[in-house]
């Protein structure tokens, strides 16, 4: 899949799947929090 594409594309959309992979980690991360917060 990715390895059809040309070098700069198939790089381009790797480092847009990490910063997806990133941005739902930090949701994640932020949701977690408050749902410990609700705890004494």
């Amino acid at each position: 899949m990715l390895l059809d594409l040309p070098e700069g594309e198939q790089y381009s959309s790797i480092k847009k799947h990490l910063f997806g992979l990133l941005g739902n980690v930090k949701i994640a991360q932020i949701s977690l929090s408050k749902a410990l917060e609700q705890f004494p």
